[in-house]
């Protein structure tokens, strides 16, 4: 019993942190994770460099919020599930990235529109 939620608990971790090492491998310039608690969800933006990212956030409802990041800066959003899931654009120096997040914290890229 103990063994299966220690198997549980791995999985659940490696899903949360598989986001953090597919944006890290694309060699960017910024990290994202998702963490839930409850009945909503946080999306946590920090740049890893001193250029400024900019974020620009939908959600399912058509809700819209920007933020943007330098330096060792990080920049928080807390959302209700409801509000998911969200695409996330990040224009990190012109370089932009599309990133769909689910309520599950499940973090996916998109190739953006040309």
């Amino acid at each position: 019993m103990c063994n299966s939620m220690t198997n549980k608990a791995a999985i659940i971790a490696a899903f949360c942190f598989y986001p953090l090492l597919a944006l890290s491998q694309t060699e960017k310039t910024f990290d994202i994770s998702c963490t839930l608690d409850g009945d909503s969800v946080a999306i946590l933006m920090m740049s890893e460099s001193g250029e400024r990212v900019a974020y620009s956030l939908t959600s399912r409802s058509g809700n819209k919020m920007r933020s943007a990041v330098r330096g060792s800066s990080k920049s928080r959003m807390s959302l209700s599930k409801a509000q998911f899931p969200v695409s996330i654009t990040v224009d990190a120096a012109g370089d932009l990235s599309v990133l769909t997040v689910t309520d599950d914290c499940q973090i996916t890229t998109r190739t953006p529109h040309s």
